[in-house]
């Protein structure tokens, strides 16, 4: 069964780590208790708490669980962060065609009409 973690709220409980992979880039938010989180191949635990996140940089072995009862939730901020720089692409691409059909009708006294009005 594929359970969709992403932008969930999972909870944990002490004794019960919940084992991660390939999880590189995604955000690991301690919504409420303690967490702790191990990664294989870095010497360096982290314990986060209520409102702090980590964001995992490997794609190894992750393993995530509570230190009594804890709540978190998983968000791949580079999803984020793409679709942002999309919408502001498009918006930028808006603003540029409104003021070149402005600077027409200036220019001519009337609104262009037909499929050439925004292109």
């Amino acid at each position: 069964m594929k359970i969709e973690w992403l932008n969930s709220e999972l909870f944990l409980r002490e004794n019960s780590p919940l084992r991660v992979t390939r999880a590189s880039g995604i955000r690991v938010f301690c919504l409420q208790g303690t967490v702790w989180i191990t990664t294989t191949g870095q010497s360096e635990d982290i314990f986060l708490h209520g409102d702090q996140w980590h964001e995992i940089d490997s794609a190894a072995l992750t393993l995530i669980e509570g230190v009594g009862e804890a709540r978190i939730r998983f968000e791949r901020p580079a999803l984020v962060r793409a679709a942002a720089r999309r919408w502001c692409r498009l918006r930028d691409e808006w603003v540029k065609r409104m003021r070149e059909s402005l600077a027409r009708i200036s220019r001519t006294g009337r609104a262009a009409s037909g499929r050439d009005s925004l292109a």
